[in-house]
């Protein structure tokens, strides 16, 4: 989803997807992932001059199998 006003767009973005390349020092698990992430962009003269992000990078790490959480079996 995207929605712009004035100078700042911001885009909620829902990804999903096969992990089938590395994701920190683990090759591909082939495990199904799904998480989220927002950016915010400012604008000027047709460019991106300014960019925030939110990552959801842990639950892609967790799903793939990359970490474990807490207290989780070896």
């Amino acid at each position: 989803m995207l929605v712009a006003e004035g100078d700042h767009v911001v885009a909620w973005v829902k990804m999903s997807g096969t992990q089938s390349g590395h994701l920190g020092t683990v090759g591909a698990t082939g495990k199904h992932v799904e998480f989220h992430h927002a950016h915010r962009f400012r604008l000027a003269d047709g460019m991106i001059v300014e960019h925030w992000a939110v990552r959801d990078d842990l639950r892609a790490m967790l799903q793939s199998g990359v970490v474990r959480p807490p207290g989780a079996a070896t």
